[in-house]
């Protein structure tokens, strides 16, 4: 079996286990492996169940291929990804984002709410933490993602990443970031 085949039959602990066995995915030590092999899982169920409002008007054949994309990117890793994981030329239908950088918002999506659910389980050990978004600070960045970005949250308030309001043609490539008051 390999990662893909995996990935399609929504058997994330084995696409995760297979990422480890071929190298893609190490470890210093047994514990940190199981950490790593467990927030991997985890990342997989999110990108695989979970819709970002983005990407709401995309068609469901489209968004499958988007996530089985999505889900080798975080496994293979992001920045050097195998040729045959790289989605066509164009647009995405349904979306202005362009489809080499639709798939990340996929995994920037579960990126947000991994960290939201972190942030939920420490809040009681952090009274009065707060929520800023971070841009990329280059001039691709939309208006919306400039206004959001000046903005303060706290977890409770109603908000998401990627930016559903985002123009960029790369997607939206913001990122949470918390603090204290």
């Amino acid at each position: 079996m390999t990662i893909l085949t995996a990935l399609r039959k929504k058997n994330f602990t084995r696409a995760v286990d297979l990422a480890f066995t071929y190298g893609y995915r190490d470890a210093p030590s047994v514990a940190t492996g199981l950490e790593i092999w467990t927030r991997d899982v985890h990342h997989l169920e999110l990108i695989f169940t979970r819709r970002p409002y983005l990407l709401e008007a995309v068609p469901q054949e489209v968004l499958e291929q988007m996530r089985l994309i999505a889900g080798l990117l975080h496994l293979l890793g992001r920045d050097d990804p195998l040729q045959s994981v790289r989605p066509a030329n164009g647009h995405v239908p349904g979306t202005h984002i362009e489809s080499k950088w639709a798939p990340h918002m996929l995994l920037r999506h579960a990126d947000f709410l991994a960290m939201m659910e972190t942030l939920w389980e420490r809040a009681a050990q952090r009274p009065g933490l707060y929520l800023t978004v971070r841009t990329a600070g280059d001039e691709w960045v939309c208006r919306s993602c400039r206004e959001m970005s000046k903005m303060r949250y706290r977890l409770d308030d109603d908000f998401e990443l990627p930016n559903p309001l985002c123009t960029c043609k790369m997607g939206c490539r913001c990122h949470l970031h918390p603090g204290i008051y």
